[in-house]
């Protein structure tokens, strides 16, 4: 049997262990809602990440359109510019001719 001195010791010591166990107990589930959370934030972002993607993917796509669109309107542009000026020397042709021949008469 110990003296009542040593049994107080124990006591003051168990309850020391037992504090830092509920210390750590605690520090252990707040590091796993920690995680949970982190998790959840990763999760997250991965969504955002792929709707990113996608909406990029999406702009990308209407850029290359918008591209084509532009080369085939400069084309047109570049072929109705012809065809004026094509126009614009025939009519200036017929305008000699008519002229010659208004002077022939």
């Amino acid at each position: 049997i110990r003296s009542t001195r040593e049994r107080d010791e124990l006591r003051l010591a168990i309850r020391e262990a037992q504090s830092t166990i509920d210390g750590l107990t605690h520090d252990l589930e707040r590091a796993h809602s920690a995680a949970a959370a982190a998790e959840k934030d990763r999760d997250s972002a991965k969504g955002r990440l792929e709707a990113t993607e996608v909406a990029l993917s999406a702009a990308r796509g209407e850029l290359s359109g918008a591209r084509s669109d532009t080369a085939a309107a400069a084309a047109e542009r570049e072929s109705v510019s012809h065809i004026a000026s094509v126009s614009v020397e025939e009519v200036r042709r017929g305008a000699a001719a008519a002229a010659a021949a208004t002077e022939a008469r």
